[in-house]
């Protein structure tokens, strides 16, 4: 008879059962108890045990599969057993349970240590910032893709998480304007938006525009369109300045550039004087720009620039100098002139004074101390007077003839006249030697050999009187238009150029240099 009980202790499971064994007659029977033990999770196969005697015993085994579960087998084994001490028998595969199992430690593979993603496949994932580009495993994105950093661009910029470039055609990055300026990009050109100077070409940044010295517009710094202040080159004569660096001359004087020794080189300074305002005035020729004026003038009829940085003013009874530097003034001549001193010639140390109210030309050395006269012999009511580039003599009168020539060394030679020239004022000379003469009635001026042989008349387009005028180093001719309140300027082809305003210009003259401090 066999007693068997299954029993659970502590989760494993004991199998008894006793056996009643008949070995031949007479044998005393042997009982025997057989331990079955199932063991979890150890091994996959079957164990065989046994205890003491001979024991057919079965062994529950595990096998570690797979993580989520474990299976078990049960076996059971036969004893041969014919002497008292028992053998291990073969054993057999019982038909098993399933054990409860456990879960091995097992290894996962994650996104991080498994194979990348294809930067090929038309999707943004992996580390890809933009699709199939940007991050560590694909190739950098181009302008307009998304970035997070520079190394994901083509162009190495990454701007609001965009990747741009100097060449994208848009204003984005550090850029001052649309592909250029800032860290990354080239300078821009004038007239493009910068916060910097280096954001330029021209290195100028003015208001937030480049700007150059050579964009023909005054901007930045400068004094004069491109030139003056600290950047760019200095003005030339006549251009405007706030300081003597910013001339090439190194002198700027009422905000002009004017020169140390010369106002314009082979021209000269441009002086008029004034009737009824009372004052000088001195332009530079190129500009007719005004450079500075004088006052302290009374009833001024004609002017002269002298050697010695004076100014010759003819008013009635006195010659008025003024010095140009200081602007002091002084009178000289008085009891030697008188009338209206309409003519004003200076030389190297003489002043030739005449007027309605003298029948000869006055002879003054440089001080207002008498030197003489020269005697017209034919003719009163004297105008003007001037040197031709020989040394000719030229006098201008209202009466007997309208010109009036001497020779070097003041020898008479006669008057001359032609083209109807009458009402003769002011007299000039051209470096050819030609005369001119403007008539004070006739709107015109006449053109004569230095001998007084007539050659042409030029109509002025004046209206009233016209009074004294002059000539430059370049031939340039200057007419004090007196009712017109203007002095128009005509070239060596007696061609119009200019004009400059000025109320009632009497008197015009030529400033050759700007006399030194």
């Amino acid at each position: 008879m066999v007693r068997a009980m299954l029993h659970k202790t502590r989760g494993t499971y004991v199998l008894l059962a006793a056996y009643a064994l008949a070995v031949g007659c007479g044998d005393d029977a042997v009982d025997t108890a057989a331990t079955v033990t199932e063991t979890e999770g150890t091994t996959g196969a079957a164990t065989l045990a046994t205890t003491g005697a001979a024991t057919d015993a079965t062994s529950e085994g595990t096998t570690a599969g797979p993580p989520t579960s474990g299976g078990t087998m049960m076996g059971t084994g036969t004893t041969d057993a014919t002497t008292g001490t028992g053998t291990t028998g073969p054993g057999t595969t019982g038909p098993g349970t399933t054990g409860p199992g456990t879960t091995g430690p097992g290894t996962t593979e994650s996104e991080t240590t498994g194979p990348p993603p294809a930067c090929d496949d038309l999707e943004q994932n992996g580390l890809e910032t933009d699709v199939d580009c940007g991050g560590p495993d694909c190739e950098p994105c181009e302008d307009g893709q998304m970035c997070l950093e520079g190394l994901d661009c083509v162009s190495t910029l990454c701007d609001a998480e965009l990747c741009v470039s100097c060449g994208d055609g848009a204003m984005n990055g550090a850029e001052t304007d649309v592909d250029c300026g800032g860290a990354d990009c080239e300078p821009c050109a004038d007239g493009q938006m910068c916060l910097e100077g280096g954001d330029c070409e021209s290195q100028l940044c003015d208001e937030e525009l480049c700007v150059s010295c050579d964009d023909g517009a005054m901007n930045g710094a400068e004094t004069d369109v491109d030139c003056g202040g600290p950047d760019c080159a200095p003005c030339q004569l006549g251009e405007m300045c706030l300081e003597d660096g910013d001339c090439e001359s190194q002198l700027c004087e009422n905000e002009l550039c004017v020169d140390d020794n010369q106002c314009i080189t082979g021209k000269g300074c441009l002086v008029v004087v004034s009737n009824n305002q009372n004052q000088a005035f001195i332009y530079e020729p190129e500009g007719l720009t005004l450079i500075d004026s004088y006052p302290g003038l009374n009833n001024a009829q004609s002017v002269a620039a002298g050697p010695n940085g004076k100014l010759y003013v003819g008013q009635g009874s006195i010659i008025r100098t003024v010095d140009i530097l200081d602007k002091s003034t002084a009178d000289i001549g008085a009891g030697l002139v008188s009338g209206n001193l309409y003519g004003m010639t200076v030389t190297d140390d003489r002043v030739y004074a005449s007027g309605s109210g003298m029948s000869t030309v006055r002879v003054l050395d440089l001080d207002g101390v008498d030197q003489g006269t020269v005697t017209s012999p034919n003719g009163s009511n004297l105008r003007s007077t001037a040197f031709g580039p020989e040394g000719d003599f030229y006098l201008t009168s209202f009466s007997g003839g309208p010109g009036q020539h001497w020779d070097p060394g003041f020898a008479y030679d006669g008057a001359f006249g032609g083209g109807g020239l009458s009402t003769a004022f002011g007299v000039a000379t051209r470096s050819n030697g030609d005369v001119i003469i403007v008539s004070q009635n006739n709107a015109a001026y006449y053109v004569f050999t230095k001998d007084g042989g007539y050659l042409k008349s030029v109509g002025v387009s004046c209206n009233g009187q016209i009074r004294n005028i002059a000539t430059d180093g370049e031939d340039t001719l200057y007419v004090g238009c007196y009712h017109s309140n203007k002095v128009v300027v005509y070239d060596a082809d007696d061609s119009v150029v200019d004009e400059v305003s000025v109320s009632l210009p009497s008197g015009v003259d030529i400033l050759p240099v700007w006399p030194s401090p």
